[in-house]
């Protein structure tokens, strides 16, 4: 899932260039055996690669492994925005589908993205899954708060962690139900800024919350709020998990090299760094770097 092209004219709809992937993200990987590279991931791939456009998109399926690229953009005709997305086959490069929505309001995007995460799934997946929780159950019905939570998540991939904090805070002073912003504030402090007191009582909340979140965003947490606890190795073995369930995502390999190698294990840190996707600036990021752990 790329990064979406903003064709409205409009700067304050920016934000949506990386908030609309990750809403499809997000309720696409509640269909089983669908994986979705995360956005941190992808930025990872593309930061590597140095593409961008479909040629870039193609080139990072393929190094991940993925069977398609999603490419999309939207436009606003007048209170309305328009979101269109193209599927791209990742080893010809030929366009599968292409589907689209209209939302009549913008206000009610995280309500109506749904419809269009289902007609990509039937596409990529046409096997579904049990789960068919709306997004707005799954992350957050205030699209304010979203807004905030998806500039977080940019501020804290270009390794702003105070700014990203900010942002995160702002997203849970709109809902304070928003159990994701709540994870990436304690995430922030206690995973790559290795501030542990401040991070476990964020990490503490959204673990209590987190049934209500896909299995992806459960089996971060789970790993985040074992550092945060000091549990070595209860976040070895969420990470261990993670690698199994996840294995074209990068940093439950990091992690557990920086775990094992905590625990005077460095072979075998090695064995693990060396097994994930290969990312030169992972270690580089605030977002994913061995910090702590």
């Amino acid at each position: 899932m790329l990064r979406f092209e903003n064709r409205s004219g409009q700067r304050d709809l920016d934000w949506l260039c990386d908030g609309l992937p990750d809403m499809l993200a997000t309720t696409l990987s509640r269909s089983p055996g669908l994986g979705v590279l995360s956005r941190e991931q992808a930025a990872l791939w593309l930061g590597r690669i140095g593409g961008s456009g479909l040629e870039g998109a193609l080139e990072l399926a393929r190094r991940s492994h993925a069977q398609a690229a999603i490419m999309g953009s939207f436009a606003s005709i007048g209170d309305s925005l328009r979101i269109d997305t193209r599927i791209y086959d990742a080893r010809t490069g030929a366009m599968l589908a292409a589907e689209s929505i209209t939302v009549d309001k913008l206000e009610r995007v995280l309500t109506q993205i749904d419809f269009l995460s289902i007609r990509l799934a039937a596409r990529v997946a046409p096997k579904g899954g049990d789960d068919h929780r709306l997004l707005a159950s799954l992350m957050t019905e205030n699209l304010e708060a979203y807004r905030y939570y998806s500039l977080g998540l940019a501020q804290a991939e270009g390794m702003h962690t105070d700014e990203a904090v900010r942002m995160f805070h702002k997203a849970v002073a709109l809902d304070p139900n928003f159990a994701m912003a709540y994870a990436r504030i304690g995430y922030a402090y206690a995973v790559p800024g290795a501030r542990l007191a401040e991070g476990r009582p964020y990490l503490e909340k959204a673990f209590h919350m987190s049934g209500r979140l896909t299995e992806k965003d459960r089996r971060h947490i789970v790993a985040w709020y074992a550092i945060a606890n000091q549990d070595y190795q209860q976040a070895i073995r969420a990470y261990s998990e993670l690698a199994a369930a996840y294995p074209n995502e990068t940093e439950p390999y990091y992690r557990l090299a920086g775990l094992l190698r905590r625990r005077g294990c460095a072979a075998a840190g090695a064995r693990h760094r060396s097994r994930g996707p290969q990312t030169a600036e992972h270690a580089e990021r605030s977002s994913v770097g061995d910090g702590q752990a």
